[in-house]
């Protein structure tokens, strides 16, 4: 029923790109990422100064998300605000503090004036000592103000057990859930693992069985965190009866890379829309085909997927810093090619960025950013290996 993604980390500018591609792409439903919310202009994410929720936002950025509200009403996208109130800050909410929670309670307000129905409270990643008692009291209180204003209102839970399927160590602590939070709210859940080779009907059964309550898929796929890789190729490994079990399902992106994060974008929104008939390359070729404007763009698009597939982080890499350029190279050299080789690899590299240089100018400077990074690194490793 609900379609969509939500930035990481991502400026106002990022998600007004973006929004229109979601309508083109057939998705329903943005969620503002909870970092956006943080002083993503003033600190690096993981300094304990970025996070201040209790705070009221500057009146510019509240100026600027007000933006990205109207832009997502105009294009008939769902829009949904978040916050983590614990992640990378020095004062983690007390959720039997009214003073907290009237502090954080002014930033849903403030959305709600903004006629946003949709709202998640986040309390991912920031380890496993929140109970399930503070999670639901902290989701259901939010809730009830919301409801009081309107009672259509929803609110989506991302627990701190985020990810399993139910029977492991996460299982009391959504039993708990199960008894504690309210019916009406939804949770959030990324498959087996954070991030993971395939999501199941059968895991989320088990999920949703344990938990209680109705499940939306936070895929964890094709985010880099902010880190010098990309992510590229088609969504693999969602099955397809899925929708039996869940109601919603959202992408986690790139982070600096929103403009090329549109290829992997199209994948998800093409087997969120129809899971069953979803074809992975026949996807990444038409989301291909969606960006390039002629057959030399085409070429060099396949060749960057080819060369940034995203299988690294869902099937061998395992987590979202995996960069499938630099982990060839030390496979290479790990393997005693000659200094031949290696140059070779490097020099058709080399040729790869010039290419998309050359056919898509400065449209892609984060994009090409990435690609710089990459190529100054293999630089670095072949002057070792001449010396």
């Amino acid at each position: 029923e609900i379609r969509g993604m939500k930035g990481w980390a991502w400026t106002t500018k990022q998600y007004l790109e973006e929004i229109p591609h979601l309508k083109n792409f057939k998705m329903n439903f943005l969620m503002i990422c909870y970092i956006s919310m943080c002083d993503i202009e003033n600190y690096k994410w993981g300094d304990d100064r970025i996070n201040r929720w209790w705070e009221p936002l500057p009146e510019v950025k509240k100026r600027a998300y007000e933006k990205v509200i109207r832009s997502c009403k105009t294009n008939n996208i769902e829009p949904c605000f978040s916050i983590n109130p614990y992640v990378f800050s020095k004062r983690p909410i007390n959720p039997n503090s009214l003073l907290d929670i009237d502090a954080l309670w002014q930033h849903y307000s403030w959305m709600q004036s903004l006629g946003v129905n949709w709202f998640n409270i986040s309390t991912d990643d920031v380890g496993w000592h929140i109970t399930a008692t503070d999670e639901s009291k902290l989701a259901n209180e939010l809730l009830k103000r919301l409801r009081i204003r309107d009672r259509n209102a929803q609110m989506i839970l991302c627990s701190s057990r985020y990810w399993g399927d139910g029977t492991g160590s996460e299982k009391t602590h959504l039993e708990g859930l199960n008894k504690l939070l309210h019916p009406d709210i939804y949770v959030f859940w990324t498959g087996e693992r954070s991030i993971t080779p395939r999501i199941t009907q059968r895991a989320a059964e088990s999920y949703r069985l344990i938990v209680g309550h109705k499940l939306f898929i936070w895929d964890n796929y094709p985010p880099n965190d902010d880190r010098p890789t990309m992510h590229l190729g088609p969504l693999i490994g969602r099955g397809e009866n899925l929708p039996k079990v869940v109601t919603g399902y959202i992408s986690n992106p790139m982070c600096k890379q929103n403009r090329l994060n549109r290829l992997p974008l199209y994948t998800c929104a093409d087997y969120a829309y129809n899971p069953s008939g979803y074809e992975p390359t026949r996807s990444i070729n038409q989301a291909i085909a969606y960006i390039a404007k002629n057959a030399k763009q085409t070429r060099i698009l396949k060749e960057l997927v080819e060369t940034y597939p995203g299988t690294g982080i869902l099937m061998i890499g395992g987590n979202h810093y995996y960069n499938p350029v630099r982990e060839k190279f030390k496979k290479l050299l790990n393997a005693n090619v000659s200094a031949l080789v290696a140059e070779a690899y490097i020099l058709n590299f080399e040729m790869l960025v010039w290419q998309f240089d050359k056919a898509f100018g400065d449209y892609y400077s984060a994009e090409k950013a990435t690609l710089g990074d990459d190529l100054r690194w293999l630089r670095s490793k072949l002057v070792k290996i001449n010396k």
